[in-house]
């Protein structure tokens, strides 16, 4: 395998080369070479439409126009751009001996069956590849509490932990599955946080509609955050031990609950999460379950 960097170089920030290249300069691509250079790296971008690489260059970045070069380059390649599919397209305008030691980091939102599968891809291909979910928006990067959730070979990692670190501090290796970082990603990002944001809206929409301030809802949704934590903990335990008696809440009264809050929000417009709740707790109940926790609803379709 050919290339320009030493497949057995060390990659770390105090090695004599640190350089990264960013494949994908949109909002999130943008904050990435922005936080780079902002600790002393020098950054290769490159983007689809030249013009958004180019106004980084103003930042210190150096914008190629080929993408060959931005994945060639460096030690280093981060690919933030559209879909699994750009993903392989993009790297397909390589072959893969020209990677040489250029490690892959794949940040783009997939599916789990898309994180192994770039992951064989790149095993057959011998090439160094790891995959990533970022658990952080643009304004966090850089800082310490954002996170990158990194999956693959753990020695590949380490070699390039420096780097993601410096990128968000928080980040941490998932697994040696390829699929591990996109499955926390569509779990927590996508089934959790997205979802519990568009609830917010719904449940903000409702409240205003009946003069409730916006103090008042602040105040409310930070207690109403502080109780939910201890109790996605306690679920965490009962899914763990497959435990779901209880002597609090069971999932009868939440069902109830459900389809009387439902019936409330759905006579001032439409009301989709809670409406999609109270059926799916209706349907443990139904199922004879309803003495139980809450969490027993991960039961029904397993």
């Amino acid at each position: 395998m050919t290339g320009s960097f030493d497949r057995g170089a060390s990659t770390s920030p105090d090695a004599a080369t640190r350089a990264v290249a960013v494949l994908g300069c949109g909002n999130m691509g943008s904050a990435m070479v922005r936080a780079f250079l902002s600790k002393g790296w020098s950054v290769t971008a490159w983007n689809r439409t030249p013009e958004r690489a180019e106004a980084l260059a103003r930042d210190g970045a150096v914008a190629v126009s080929s993408a060959r070069e931005a994945l060639t380059s460096t030690p280093l390649a981060i690919l933030c751009i559209s879909s699994t599919e750009d993903v392989r397209a993009l790297l397909d305008v390589v072959d893969s001996a020209e990677l040489g030691a250029t490690t892959v980091l794949n940040t783009t939102s997939g599916t789990p069956e898309d994180g192994r599968a770039l992951g064989e891809w790149a095993h057959a291909k011998d090439v160094r590849y790891l995959d990533a979910a970022i658990a952080a928006y643009p304004e966090h990067l850089g800082t310490a509490e954002a996170r990158f959730l990194v999956a693959g070979d753990e020695d590949v990692w380490k070699a390039h932990q420096d780097a993601v670190l410096g990128l968000a501090g928080g980040s941490l290796h998932v697994g040696t599955d390829f699929g591990a970082a996109n499955a926390i990603d569509c779990a927590m990002t996508g089934a959790f946080y997205i979802t519990t944001l568009t609830a917010f809206v719904e449940a903000a929409r409702f409240t205003t509609a009946f003069g409730v301030s916006h103090e008042i809802l602040s105040d409310l949704t930070s207690y109403s955050l502080s109780v939910m934590d201890g109790q996605l903990k306690l679920i965490l335990d009962r899914l763990r031990d497959q435990e779901f008696a209880t002597d609090q809440a069971t999932l009868a009264v939440y069902a109830d609950a459900a389809a009387a809050f439902a019936a409330g929000l759905n006579q001032h417009g439409k009301a989709p999460m809670i409406q999609a709740t109270s059926e799916v707790l209706r349907r443990g109940v139904d199922a004879g379950l309803g003495d139980q926790d809450i969490a027993v609803v991960a039961t029904l379709d397993s």
